[in-house]
């Protein structure tokens, strides 16, 4: 019974149990996110939101990955991966999930998550609508506008 109580809490407070994670998504960190260097569009509390939801979230930037492990920890944030942007391909190896997103600003972001077979999006293109609707993939007016990267051979 006090699972069946922990997981109803769970589905109450918003959270998909840690079984569902079914979404990595990665971020680029500089032009991206808001405390990047220069700032980007995507605030933490997006970033936390998808993650309380159950998903897989980290950074893959051209940082190294101690000083993208303190952006994190610095912020409150337990990433559950940090990586290179060229490694990208390696997360799909490592996670078991069903989605893949890469977040980031620049056409280099673009070509290493085709490469990988990851989704694309530009930060810029979800600081226009809700951009944790278009993360989770929920309807509205943006949903959908964000197929695979016609870079991935996947």
């Amino acid at each position: 019974m006090q699972a069946e109580t922990a997981r109803i809490q769970i589905m109450v407070e918003g959270v998909t149990p840690p079984a569902a994670r079914y979404f990595l998504v990665s971020f680029d960190i500089d032009g991206t996110l808001e405390v990047g260097h220069p700032p980007g569009p995507i605030a933490l509390e997006t970033v936390r939101n998808v993650q309380q939801r159950g998903h897989l979230i980290g950074s893959c930037s051209d940082r190294t990955l101690g000083e993208q492990r303190a952006m994190w920890s610095s912020n409150g944030i337990e990433a559950d991966f940090v990586s290179h942007k060229q490694q990208l391909e390696a997360l799909r190896n490592e996670f078991d999930c069903t989605r893949f997103v890469h977040i980031g600003d620049t056409i280099t972001d673009l070509q290493f998550a085709g490469a990988a077979g990851f989704e694309f999006w530009y930060a810029i293109d979800l600081s226009l609508a809700d951009p944790e609707d278009m993360i989770l993939g929920k309807e509205g007016a943006a949903s959908g506008q964000h197929d695979q990267s016609p870079l991935s051979s996947r």
